[in-house]
């Protein structure tokens, strides 16, 4: 504290020329402006003695203005702020943190340019242009702030701006001072800041991400040419390099990325379905791979219609540090690229997706048989649950797969029903929060996820292709098997029962009836084929309730959030029969669990705690009944404590 400050503060009289016009009896049209100005003297003296107040009674106050800084820092990364400048709500807190705010400059370093509005249509670009011009000013703000800060840009041009905002489309940053680029927009643009950046040395970048928008072919050998410059001679320090969607002429030629050895991170994903031949084979992917000895990301997704050529042989690349893989590709891609990397470690992630169909087992068991090694290693972590993804595809696409005979269907729209289906090893179980989304065979975030191996294929092998996969992973500790996002009957549920022996918790959508009918209908069998309960625990997730989306075919019917409440309810109804069977059995689940109840009560499984007779749903359970978190149960010992079915017990 400034004790100075505060005894100036503290022995602070009145202007001299208000007691002399006071003590002098002067006209009031001569006091009243001089005591106006002592009104606001005052206000701003009580306001410095509020802060010298909190700087003695607040532990914040007594930071230094460093680490108040650290701390602003910190807290506007970890809730994505930086960007969208939201941090700066951090302003309206006290005059001292708005001083502080205001002043450190990294926090200004993170440039967004993102028009706010496109030019419409028809006319009135004067409202475009006075959008544009509030950013620039804004730009301009941000740019002056940040000193001599690093500076991250993200630069998204989606479409046309106005005139004067076009100048922030092109490169008009500071070479030297930046330290990351994320780069969108339509591949004119795209080429056009790949021309301008080949001129500059970047000595400091560190994260480079180049994103396209589907348009217009580009021309490939003026954009690959200043790419290739890019790519070897003017970043050596890229750590993390993106390139999403920019398969015609500016994809990167793998052989380039022995000028990259720093490379931490390496992402290429292609736009599904663009078409036009790779400009690179398998070999030259695993060449340049084997000059970044310190890669720790890899996710790699191609395009269906131009695959790389097979590898004959290639020589072994060690990735010692490699903790996640993603392959999206053919069988032959993803199988090649896979075993050509040596010395992984065993927690590495590695999420396989075919994007060719799959007729026989046969044809996937190379790959099969590499995700078998990798779980088998030693010190992997614990497979703790299983989810399985399916969704029955549409006939008309049946000629993309070849018969076990190499034909093809005789008549478009006349082959075998297929499915896409997919196989998640996690170390836990995922408790997905309400309006949460994720792709689980490509999301790098989800630490939960290990092994996971997803492919389209006909539906006669389906329980083949399952039943494979599942004899052929360490799964002797799964205890839950999620439900959620698959579409299966009971003659398909019923081997999964069978097949993992620890297995104690089972969660599904009530809303998805069918899934939902198959499992009780598959839990009762087993009850009265061996007399015991199949597991301990069921769980139905509510998340989706909102927007249902029946997932039985590819374009499920849409189904309204109230209708999807009542499919919901009366799952509930079916499950409690079979509960109530196998309590008169002997053997009685230990609990039946909702989560992720809806907040608008009309489309809730049980609307509102008040009303509920929890007797009459916990009567059938060893435990109870849980309703988000908090179990009912009839033993007084156990009613009102804390339950999570998601949680496993430690080894």
């Amino acid at each position: 504290m400034d004790t100075r400050t505060l005894r100036d503060t503290l022995t602070d009289s009145p202007a001299p020329d208000l007691l002399d016009a006071v003590d002098g009896g002067q006209d009031r049209h001569n006091i009243l402006p001089l005591l106006e100005a002592e009104l606001e003297r005052s206000s701003s003296r009580l306001q410095r003695l509020k802060e010298h107040r909190n700087s003695l009674a607040s532990p914040m106050y007594r930071l230094q203005p460093e680490v108040l800084s650290d701390i602003f820092l910190v807290y506007a990364q970890e809730n994505d702020e930086l960007f969208n400048l939201r941090w700066t709500r951090l302003f309206f807190v006290c005059r001292r943190w708005y001083n502080i705010a205001i002043n450190t400059q990294v926090l200004w370093s993170f440039i967004d340019v993102n028009p706010a509005r496109n030019y419409p249509p028809h006319g009135h670009s004067d409202i475009v242009d006075e959008s544009d011009a509030r950013d620039i000013r804004r730009i301009e703000a941000q740019r002056s702030r940040a000193g001599l800060s690093p500076i991250h840009i993200r630069l998204s041009i989606p479409g046309a701006v106005s005139e004067a905002k076009s100048a922030y489309c092109r490169m008009f940053w500071e070479p030297s001072r930046t330290l990351s680029l994320d780069i969108a927009g339509g591949r004119t643009f795209i080429d056009g800041i790949v021309r301008s950046m080949a001129v500059h040395r970047h000595p400091r970048l560190e994260s480079l991400s180049l994103r396209s928008f589907h348009g217009p072919p580009s021309e490939p050998a003026g954009s690959q040419e200043h790419l290739d410059v890019i790519l070897m001679d003017i970043m050596p320090k890229l750590q993390h390099l993106s390139v999403y969607g920019v398969f015609s002429g500016v994809f990167p030629d793998f052989t380039l990325l022995r000028g990259l050895c720093g490379l931490r991170s390496l992402r290429i994903i292609e736009h599904m379905y663009a078409s036009g031949a790779l400009p690179f084979t398998l070999q030259d992917i695993i060449s340049g791979l084997s000059r970044c000895p310190e890669l720790e990301i890899l996710n790699i997704a191609l395009p269906l219609a131009s695959q790389p050529d097979a590898v004959v042989s290639s020589p072994a690349v060690p990735m010692v540090r490699l903790h996640v893989i993603i392959v999206q590709s053919t069988l032959s891609m993803c199988t090649g690229l896979l075993q050509a990397l040596t010395d992984i470690p065993a927690s590495a992630k590695v999420l396989v997706t075919s994007t060719e169909g799959v007729s026989n087992v046969s044809s996937i068991s190379p790959l099969m048989a590499y995700m078998s090694d990798h779980a088998l290693c030693q010190h992997t972590p614990a497979i703790r649950s299983i989810a399985i993804h399916s969704i029955s595809l549409p006939t008309p696409f049946a000629p993309g797969f070849a018969a076990p005979d190499a034909g093809l269907p005789a008549q478009f729209g006349a082959g075998a029903p297929r499915l896409r289906l997919g196989i998640l090893a996690q170390s836990l179980p995922i408790r997905f929060e309400d309006g949460q989304y994720r792709r689980p065979f490509t999301d790098e975030s989800d630490e939960s996820s290990y092994i996971g191996l997803e492919t389209e294929v006909l539906k006669s092998i389906e329980d083949e292709f399952i039943s494979c996969v599942f004899r052929s992973w360490p799964l002797f500790k799964a205890t839950h098997l999620d439900l959620r996002p698959a579409q299966m009957d009971t003659s398909h549920i019923t081997p999964l029962l069978a097949s993992l022996p620890a297995m104690t918790t089972v969660i599904v959508r009530p809303e998805v009836t069918n899934v939902t009918k198959a499992l009780v209908a598959a839990l009762r069998a087993y009850l009265r084929e061996h007399g015991r309960r199949a597991v301990a625990h069921v769980v139905f997730d509510v998340r989706n309730a909102n927007d249902y989306v029946a997932r039985g075919t590819w374009n499920g019917a849409i189904v309204r959030p109230s209708s999807a409440g009542a499919l919901a309810r009366q799952s509930m109804m079916h499950m409690l029969a079979y509960c109530a069977e196998a309590a008169r059995a002997g053997v009685p689940l230990d609990t039946l669990e909702i989560v992720n109840e809806p907040q608008k009560s009309t489309h809730r499984m049980l609307n509102g705690i008040e009303g509920v007779e929890w007797s009459e749903l916990n009567r059938d359970f060893q435990m109870g009944f849980v309703y988000e978190g908090v179990l009912h149960s009839g033993r007084r010992e156990l009613d009102g404590t804390k339950r999570d079915s998601f949680a496993v017990a430690n080894e």
